[in-house]
């Protein structure tokens, strides 16, 4: 202790004198952020003299045209706390209801090759095969993969390759044996089709936890103004009119999912999905509708009606709180009635939650059963091959 005290009384003297000298912290200068680069105007001009190289043109000039990198528009449901909003910039109108449409979602997403029929689609209308190794007969299997959410199930590794959404279609690949172009060996085991349909199930399981959870933790501080129910049951009167004339006004509505008697005359019991025309709008539009006890598995049906009656729950404890009366304890979900529902999608649902994957998870089970690919196999992108025997020779 004595030592410490004389070191420390020769170091106070050493710093008073100015002889100890601190290594001081350099400070960061941030660029400046420059204003984004405006891209010079094409004009056309027909009574052109010299060639269009010589101008100012994305050609000779990329740089002069080139677009700068920014972060993606940010949506405000996507978005915890107010402060997050300022530094992002905001989706446009036109970009809020290009968001909410599960058709303009699906037909933006990244292309890929049908092995089949070679043809360039969306990947939200295929599916993704590859190959896993069993550990005990050594044997390479046909699997596949990327269909349920990646919260749930990692990406698988390996080659893959990409078949339409559509159960025929994956048959007709086994049979011609095209998916051992990409692995040999590779054999296909006897419940493939069943295990496709099985994970086409569990994913629309997936996206209703994921929309309840995201409806259960939503900051009502910044979406409540632009509130917007997302699912609601369908009143008697509407179903009435879609039994009698298939056609009910259903605002902002993307599809609907029945699990009463199918709205027809006919026996249609084993339909997986109708269409119903929606003249809410200027112009009429067609909305499908999904019958779940025709495709919905006993065990799959009875999850689905627990959380589709969970989100009525939340639904209505947000509409009390926005008339003021809020109800003490947590929301209490409806009884597992079967009735019919109506999940809506607009540039203000999307506010509170973004109920088009769950669309977009439904809109598969409808690919996969062949509804939506014209009754061939070949589609309509490409011509079905004549036989060899009634070609002319």
């Amino acid at each position: 202790m004595p030592r410490f005290i004389r070191r420390l009384a020769a170091f106070l003297k050493a710093d008073a004198e100015g002889k100890i000298k601190y290594r001081q912290r350099k400070r960061v200068i941030q660029p400046e952020k420059q204003p984004p680069k405006e891209r010079p105007p094409i004009v056309p001009n027909k009574n052109r003299t010299r060639s269009l190289l010589l101008d100012t043109n994305p050609i000779m000039n990329k740089e002069a045209f080139s677009i700068p990198r920014e972060a993606p528009p940010a949506i405000v449901a996507q978005s915890r706390t107010e402060d997050s909003l300022q530094s992002k910039r905001l989706m446009s109108p036109i970009e809020m209801d290009v968001a909410a449409s599960p058709y303009a979602r699906m037909l933006s997403g990244p292309i890929r090759t049908c092995l089949l029929t070679r043809a360039s689609l969306p990947k939200d209308l295929m599916v993704r095969f590859g190959g896993a190794v069993d550990p005990e007969s050594k044997k390479t299997y046909l699997l596949p993969n990327e269909i349920e959410h990646p919260k749930y199930a990692p990406k698988a590794p390996g080659k893959n390759f990409w078949v339409s959404c559509w159960k025929d279609a994956v048959q007709h690949t086994i049979l011609s044996g095209k998916h051992a172009m990409i692995t040999p060996n590779m054999e296909a085991h006897s419940m493939l089709l069943q295990q496709v349909d099985y994970l086409l199930q569990r994913r629309l399981v997936q996206e209703l936890e994921l929309l309840r959870d995201r409806l259960q933790t939503v900051n009502h501080r910044i979406t409540d103004p632009l509130a917007e129910c997302i699912i609601r049951e369908l009143t008697s009167e509407e179903w009435d009119d879609i039994r009698e004339k298939r056609t009910a006004s259903l605002t902002g509505g993307q599809a609907i999912l029945n699990f009463q008697d199918p709205p027809s005359d006919h026996d249609t019991s084993h339909l997986v999905c109708q269409t119903v025309s929606d003249n809410s709008g200027i112009l009429p539009r067609e909305l499908p509708l999904y019958n779940g006890n025709t495709f919905l598995s006993a065990e799959t049906r009875e999850q689905v009606l627990h959380l589709l009656n969970t989100l009525l729950g939340i639904e209505a404890r947000a509409t009390l709180r926005m008339t003021k009366k809020v109800p003490k304890g947590k929301p209490t979900p409806h009884e597992d009635t079967q009735t019919a529902y109506l999940i809506r999608s607009t540039a203000r649902t999307i506010a509170r939650a973004d109920s088009v994957p769950l669309c977009i998870a439904l809109w598969r089970i409808r690919l996969w059963n062949g509804i939506g690919w014209n009754g061939g196999l070949w589609g309509a992108w490409e011509r079905k091959p004549t036989p060899v025997s009634s070609q002319p020779l």
